[in-house]
């Protein structure tokens, strides 16, 4: 198993690497861009990168699936069709979100902050529909150990209502913290690579690998959006990476876990509460290339490094080594 799965991480990240490359031309030449407003010349980026990760994610998990079933007959991998549904299913309704955003943003060029699609209501509760699939499937272990509870069945509770929550929490969550190069796909490759690490240990090989081969997929990608981003990753690749979180953490009855490496995107969280969900995590860049806080307040964890001294890819940098560092203690305190 260990080689197939090798073997589906290649064809995942050289697939998604590829793909990648012919979709940055198809976007630019159809318009499909968006303004990088940490950059001085507010350089044209392409967008909606969650697409080509999509397919390359696709091809490289129908591989494995189908080696490990029609090869070892291994039937207990017939779970991941319905979790790749769900993930199809939310990287469409983004995809959609996106391009509403870019059309929108057309009629008004100059503002290069403020996109908006769906509205928020729409945009929080959209994740609802795409963790169907998962729902149906009874994906998951009902049985969870709660604090001070303990052990407890939640029975039909945990497929109508555990899972679509949990899927709703981590995507909406892992969209927050964004706009600057790098950093949606750096905290999600260190959060999943650490989930599905800590599922292998546990014996959950079908949710280890699922996580494996997407940390493949944001490893192409995150080449072509690390500083200076040719790609944006768009709604439809944050929605993606945390609706992933939630899979993992769900078929790989490991949510304790997940809870655990969730803090910075609490505290992102509580940050833009401050403004009403109305601030951005963009910087305001200056004359010496460094970024500088946009708002007088704090509203977003980049705005914390913000001081008029830092790059935009140290500050991502920064990030990225406090999210391993609060895996590490996830696995500290869950061994």
């Amino acid at each position: 198993m260990f080689w197939i799965l090798f073997i589906s991480c290649m064809i995942a990240f050289v697939t998604t690497y590829l793909i990648i490359k012919k979709f940055i031309v198809f976007f630019e030449n159809i318009g499909l861009v968006g303004y990088d407003i940490n950059k001085p010349k507010k350089n044209q980026v392409a967008e909606m990168g969650g697409v080509p990760v999509v397919f390359g994610f696709m091809i490289a998990v129908l591989f494995f699936v189908g080696f490990e079933i029609f090869v070892y007959g291994n039937s207990q991998y017939n779970i991941l069709f319905p979790a790749l549904l769900t993930t199809i299913i939310i990287v469409f309704i983004y995809m959609l979100d996106d391009l509403t955003a870019i059309l929108k943003g057309k009629d008004d060029k100059k503002d290069f902050v403020k996109k908006q699609g769906f509205s928020q209501k729409h945009k929080f509760l959209f994740p609802l529909i795409a963790a169907i699939p998962i729902m149906s499937a009874k994906i998951g272990t009902s049985t969870m150990v709660l604090p001070i509870i303990g052990e407890i069945n939640l029975g039909i509770i945990y497929p109508l209502f555990v899972v679509p929550i949990g899927i709703l929490g981590a995507s909406n969550a892992v969209n927050m913290l964004a706009g600057i190069n790098g950093i949606e796909a750096g905290v999600g490759l260190v959060s999943i690579f650490s989930l599905s690490v800590f599922a292998y240990l546990n014996s959950s090989i079908v949710a280890a690998s699922f996580g494996f081969i997407f940390c493949a997929c944001l490893l192409a990608f995150l080449t072509y959006n690390w500083f200076p981003a040719r790609l944006f990753p768009g709604d439809s690749l944050t929605y993606m990476t945390g609706a992933i979180i939630a899979i993992i953490a769900i078929t790989g009855n490991i949510e304790k876990f997940a809870l655990f490496i969730f803090p910075l995107w609490f505290i992102e969280l509580g940050l833009k509460l401050r403004s009403k969900l109305k601030a951005e995590s963009f910087g305001k860049l200056n004359k010496k290339g460094y970024l500088e806080r946009p708002y007088k307040k704090i509203y977003s964890i980049t705005h914390i490094f913000m001081d008029g001294k830092t790059t935009e890819s140290k500050i991502v940098a920064k990030i990225i080594l406090i999210q391993i560092f609060i895996c590490i203690f996830a696995f500290i305190i869950s061994i």
